[in-house]
Order: structure tokens, then C-alpha cells, then sequence
């Protein structure tokens, strides 16, 4: 395959994970193009022409775009035959059997998730997984940046072109729509009740394939090969540890086949790759604040910011001070 291959992204963004994953594990070479949602880089006239949604991720194929991350994954396994078959026939019952939990895992309304439990601390179960998420995503911080984006819509509606104000309406509304479930406590409980039978059936189904398997022989949800089943579960698994509720639904104590997963899952080359790029989103995030104030601020600034955002960070701030 000679076409180039170019995905535009946010580490941070749970279907850009999806994607990237999916290119690590069928180990295509890409250009990366990192669009900076913090600072709506999402919402440049340019990326726009490319995907009329304003989302991350896109992937370049060629001369053509494709959005959302599902169809993504598809058109990677289908036009590059290395690596695994991340989707298997739909027509065989493991094709059948994988898409059927594809479009489970991916129904999860995983931004509720993320910024609701932030937002009502009593569902979380774990605070060792996320100290550094505590202070910086509060429910006032949380309310005041949504309310702010969708200022930043309204603004926009006003200035855009005719062309991107039925973009900027869709924006507005789907922003106010998750605002509201994610400040709503019981929508959030809901939300995590909601995810424990899918927990139940991931369970029933690892257990399931474990049996059918060689003792011994590693296996994923649906045998030796890892799906795009599994890509997504992974995925789901690193957010749900990283905003403190993995607790709740895998431990030893409690889904013990789940929790065995996700103990391999980690151990995984693509995976650690794959979590590698995800925390470069700390580096995006100081690259911002950096260039917001002043380099004499910024150097104070990212002194204190040594002591307090971790080792990756450190890393991040240091690269960035030795350009400057």
C-alpha cells in the first residue's frame, strides 16, 4: 500500500485512542497532524472542510478523509492486510459475534462518563488512579468550560460563514445537550448502572473464550486475535481507570476474567505505545499555557509546574524550555 496515510487527532480524545491503536496494531505507518481541541483548533475553517462535525479524529487515506472512528477502523482493516483481522467477516459467527459487541461498547456515552464522575466525586472508587485529574476538573471548572464553549458557538453563529451555520447549530445543541446530562448526578449514576451488565457480558464472554482455548494460550474476547472489539474495551478500560471508577467493574474481587484482561491488556506492546502517545496530551496542555503568558511568567510558572504534574510532564516542560 503507497498511499499515504495521515491522522489528524487529540491524544486526550477517547476515539482518536481508538484509532491510533487500531493503526499500531496493524502496523501501518501515518503522519500525525494533532489538533489542539483545547485551543478549538477543531473548529478552524480549515479542519472543517475535512470533517463538517468539527471531531477529532480524521484519517487521511490518499486524497480521500474518513471520520468516526468505528468506519475508521473498518477502512484500515479492510485496505491493510497486516497485522490481525481487526473486523472479521460479519457474515461468519465470529464476524457477527464481534460487531454485535463493537456496537455495545460503543454505545457507551463515554464523555458523560469522563466528566461526570469528575463532577460527582461520589461515584468515584478509586482517587489513587487520578490525582492528577482532581483539582484541575471540578464541576464548577467543568460547567464554566462548557458554558464557555457554547458562548464560543453562539459567537461563532454570528461570524461564520453561511456555509458553517448549520455546523455551529449542531455544535451548540450537542454541547448542550451532554452539559446538562453531565451536571446531572442521577443522569451519571445512571450512566454507571447502565454499565454494569455490559461489564456482566464481558465477563461471561472472556470466561466463554478462555475455556475454548488452549490452557495456557493467551487469549482476548474472542480467541488468539485481537479485534476491534478489543480496541474499543481497551480503550474503555484506560478511561474508566483514569477517571477513578475501574473499580467498580473489574478487580479481583469482582470480575476477576475482566481484570486478568486488563493485567495482560497493559502489558501489551501496542498498548504501552498507544498509552505512551495518550499522555502527550500534558505536554499540549503546558505548550498552551506556556505561550498564553509570558516566557519570564512562563519560566516561574513552569518551575512550580515541575513540582506538581509528574514525570511526563517534566519531560514535556523541559523539551519546551530548551527551545525558548
Amino acid at each position: 500500500m503507497s498511499q499515504k496515510v495521515v491522522l489528524y487527532y487529540a491524544p486526550g480524545s477517547y476515539y482518536s485512542q481508538k484509532v491510533f491503536l487500531s493503526l499500531f496494531e496493524k502496523g501501518i505507518e501515518f503522519d500525525e497532524h494533532i489538533i489542539n481541541i483545547l485551543a478549538e483548533e477543531q473548529n478552524a475553517e480549515w479542519y472543517l472542510k475535512i470533517n463538517s462535525w468539527g471531531e477529532v479524529p480524521v484519517l487521511k487515506l490518499g486524497d480521500t478523509y474518513y471520520t468516526e472512528s468505528e468506519n475508521i477502523i473498518d477502512v484500515v482493516d479492510s485496505t491493510f492486510h497486516s497485522g490481525p483481522r481487526l473486523v472479521p467477516d460479519v457474515e461468519t459467527e465470529l464476524g457477527a459475534d464481534v460487531r454485535h459487541l463493537r456496537e455495545l461498547l460503543d454505545d457507551i456515552p463515554v464523555d458523560v462518563i469522563t466528566y461526570g464522575v469528575s463532577a460527582h466525586r461520589k461515584y468515584i472508587t478509586n482517587y489513587e488512579d487520578r490525582p492528577w485529574l482532581i483539582n484541575r476538573f471540578t464541576r464548577k471548572r467543568i460547567d464554566s468550560s462548557w458554558t464557555a464553549r457554547e458562548d464560543e458557538y453562539r459567537r461563532q453563529l454570528l461570524t461564520c460563514k453561511p456555509e458553517l451555520r448549520e455546523c455551529f447549530e449542531k455544535k451548540l445543541g450537542r454541547s448542550s445537550r451532554r452539559h446538562a446530562r453531565v451536571l446531572d448526578e442521577n443522569d451519571v449514576g445512571k450512566c454507571l448502572d447502565n454499565l454494569e451488565p455490559v461489564f456482566d457480558k464481558l465477563e461471561e464472554r472472556i470466561q466463554k473464550t478462555a475455556k475454548e482455548n488452549e490452557s495456557g494460550q493467551e487469549t482476548w474476547l474472542f480467541g488468539p486475535e485481537f479485534t476491534a472489539a478489543d480496541i474499543t474495551l481497551a480503550v474503555l478500560m484506560i478511561r474508566l481507570t483514569m477517571v477513578g471508577v475501574s473499580r467498580r467493574f473489574f478487580s479481583i474481587e469482582k470480575r476477576n476474567g475482566v481484570f486478568d484482561y486488563y493485567i495482560r491488556m497493559n502489558k501489551k506492546p501496542t498498548i504501552i505505545k498507544a498509552k505512551e502517545k495518550m499522555y502527550t496530551m500534558t505536554g499540549i496542555v503546558v505548550r498552551q499555557k506556556l505561550r498564553a503568558a509570558g516566557k519570564v511568567t512562563l519560566k516561574i510558572g513552569a518551575v512550580i509546574a515541575l513540582l506538581g504534574i509528574g514525570y511526563l510532564g517534566c519531560k514535556e516542560i523541559s523539551k519546551i524550555l530548551s527551545k525558548d
